[in-house]
């Protein structure tokens, strides 16, 4: 191999190690791991879909119940968490039910202050820490 050629990939090598590394730094803000569970008049809410919207318009965050109600809040596709702060919260469970055309249609089981006029809000620290959510009908 020429001493040319091998200068020239060592640099290539470099180049490419930098652009790499420097794209991984990025982490993207400090996020409070977020925990809970949801219940429904005493009972675990499956399938549910929380949201955590800071009050300062910055990005959400999200998570779904598991069978016995418990979520985790991602922040991203590669970030857990919610950014700390105020915010509001909305709590979704929309099901499907068929009817005799096969038509699905979608129904929210829960009452509209948990979510189109959601009355829930949250004060997030950093850290890791459990927010539960006991709602009644």
């Amino acid at each position: 191999m020429s001493e040319k050629y091998s200068k020239g990939l060592l640099v290539l090598t470099a180049f490419f190690s930098l652009i790499v590394g420097i794209s991984g730094c990025h982490q993207g803000p400090a996020t409070a791991r977020v925990t809970g569970r949801v219940t429904f008049d005493g009972k675990p809410l499956p399938s549910a879909l929380v949201e955590f919207f800071p009050e300062d318009g910055s990005r959400s965050s999200v998570g779904s119940t598991n069978a016995e109600g418990f979520y985790e809040l991602k922040f991203s596709a590669t970030a857990i968490g919610a950014i700390p702060g105020r915010h509001q919260v909305v709590i979704r469970t929309v099901t499907g039910e068929s009817d005799s055309e096969n038509k699905v249609t979608r129904k929210e089981i829960l009452p509209d202050k948990y979510h189109k006029k959601s009355e829930l809000t949250v004060e997030l620290k950093s850290g890791k820490q459990v927010v539960n959510f006991d709602l009644t009908p």
